[in-house]
């Protein structure tokens, strides 16, 4: 089992760079890598941010257009089973990875706290075969089952708007 953390992103939505945030993208990294030993590879957009985060960090490649492309080319890359995981996870922790974890071999998309499906923090198994001709990340997964937390679904949840910062209320793990 591999992490990858998606941390290449725009952030239009929030105004500033959500994988800068709360030093999340190293707090995961640490999470998973030193305190779980899995490996961890970030994806930091463009070359002019390898120095933005620690451990593996990976560019994206050139010509991908978008997360779909990120996605699929990491999934060529890396010849293991994924945990996919986006920088603005602000309130998973190592509990819930290893939840996640659990359900590594039929893989899946977790569930955030309003039951919608994060096509972003995902796992996928390495024999898994997904649509090729999909244009979306959601119409990737699509086959992956749901993965709703059994106790608290909110540490699935994804930030993209300052307003959705004030649930955090010191949350993050």
């Amino acid at each position: 089992m591999h992490v990858v953390v998606l941390a290449g992103g725009r952030s239009t939505r929030m105004g500033e760079d959500k994988a800068l945030m709360f030093d999340n993208v190293n707090r995961i990294h640490a999470m998973v890598n030193d305190h779980l030993g899995l490996p961890t590879v970030v994806l930091c957009g463009g070359t002019e941010r390898l120095s933005l985060f620690e451990g593996e960090v990976w560019p994206d490649p050139q010509g991908c257009e978008g997360v779909l492309d990120v996605v699929k080319w990491v999934r060529r890359r890396i010849s293991d089973d994924i945990l996919m995981v986006p920088c603005d996870a602000y309130k998973l922790n190592h509990e819930a990875v290893k939840w996640l974890l659990q359900h590594a071999e039929k893989g899946g998309v977790a569930l955030d706290s309003v039951g919608k499906r994060q096509p972003t923090l995902a796992l996928y198994p390495k024999r898994l075969v997904l649509p090729p001709n999909a244009n979306t990340l959601r119409s990737y997964t699509e086959a992956l089952p749901s993965l709703p937390h059994p106790t608290d679904p909110s540490l699935f949840d994804n930030f993209n708007r300052p307003t959705d910062l004030e649930s955090l209320n010191g949350h993050r793990m």
